[in-house]
């Protein structure tokens, strides 16, 4: 069942995956001044808050979004469409599966996928050991704002040069 969140430039809509705590949040205008970003993020966490303000975050920086609770049921929306998602932001520590098996999957499926752990267990373990593991990027929680954005965006404009909103490419110049 969908159900709408809140309108403001766009609607957020809410797929029910796991009793109605995951949600799917497409929260970006597509008027033809607005680029579309190739693909959307897959962000995997547990605590409602986290979920809550990285729907906020990512409405804001305009960056389609799937935001999921669980691992498992994570892992089973990128099986059916691999193509469909431009990078995995994670919690490291929730239930059901770990976060380095559900990195090994991925990876598995898509080696290509840059890959993010967002956790308290950075701070705790060190961001080194994660991106020994096969981790695009380590941020610990809490994070500054700005640090996550700029590791978002860093990464896709790495990736996807071409079709990301932070790189528009100039307009060919008209055949005369």
């Amino acid at each position: 069942m969908l159900r709408p969140a809140f309108i403001s430039d766009a609607l957020a809509t809410y797929d029910d995956h796991s009793m109605g705590s995951s949600s799917t949040v497409n929260m970006f205008d597509q008027s033809p001044e607005t680029p579309l970003f190739p693909g959307r993020i897959l962000v995997v966490d547990d605590n409602e808050s986290i979920r809550i303000f990285l729907r906020h975050f990512f409405k804001l920086e305009r960056i389609p979004v799937e935001i999921i609770d669980s691992p498992t049921q994570a892992l089973e929306l990128f099986r059916a469409e691999p193509e469909l998602y431009s990078m995995l932001l994670t919690d490291c520590e929730m239930p059901g599966m770990s976060v380095l098996e559900l990195a090994h999957e991925v990876r598995r499926l898509r080696a290509d996928l840059p890959m993010v752990i967002f956790s308290t267990s950075v701070t705790v373990l060190g961001a080194k050991r994660f991106l020994l593991q096969g981790f695009t990027a380590a941020l610990p929680k809490p994070v500054a704002l700005e640090q996550l954005r700029m590791t978002v965006r860093g990464i896709l404009d790495d990736n996807y040069p071409a079709g990301c909103p932070t790189n528009p490419q100039p307009a060919a110049p008209a055949a005369n």
